[in-house]
């Protein structure tokens, strides 16, 4: 998926990434997406976290959907 795509994915935040940066929980889980690609698409509201639009340092929990 690139940041200029439609396309969607949703993920189910596994236990191993607990705590990690929403950013780099996005880019762990696709690897067509770098960091600074998942930060660009936070900041233009395009990421979601429990159906929020949330800010590239909130942290994820195991269980959290994005």
């Amino acid at each position: 998926m690139s940041p200029q795509s439609n396309d969607n994915f949703t993920f189910i935040v596994p236990e191993d990434m607990d705590g990690e940066r929403i950013d780099t929980a996005v880019a762990l889980s696709d690897d067509s997406l770098t960091r600074s690609a998942v930060q660009k698409l936070l900041e233009k509201g395009d990421v979601f976290l429990n159906e929020e639009s949330v800010s590239k340092n909130r942290k994820v929990k195991c269980g959290d959907t994005v």
